[in-house]
């Protein structure tokens, strides 16, 4: 075997040890479920308070979002 083609398959084999890794990380990673998630994010709809939907929460004395300037679009 002639040194550049062992240097070759050399960096080669480190390439994909470091794939094999990265997969590996990905594998042992904490993975959720589909139902986990559904439940988690229905929870949280029930229970954060959106100021832009009122017709859920009712209006709110203090909006967030209202800065109390008059702001104007303009179209060119």
């Amino acid at each position: 075997m002639s040194g550049r083609n062992r240097s070759s398959q050399e960096k080669l084999l480190k390439k994909l040890l470091a794939e094999n890794s990265i997969k590996e990380e990905m594998l042992n990673s904490n993975i959720l479920t589909v139902s986990e998630a559904s439940k988690s994010l229905i929870e949280y709809t029930k229970t954060t308070r959106d100021f832009l939907v009122p017709s859920i929460w009712g209006t709110n004395t203090h909006d967030p979002f209202n800065t109390g300037a008059h702001m104007f679009c303009k179209i060119l």
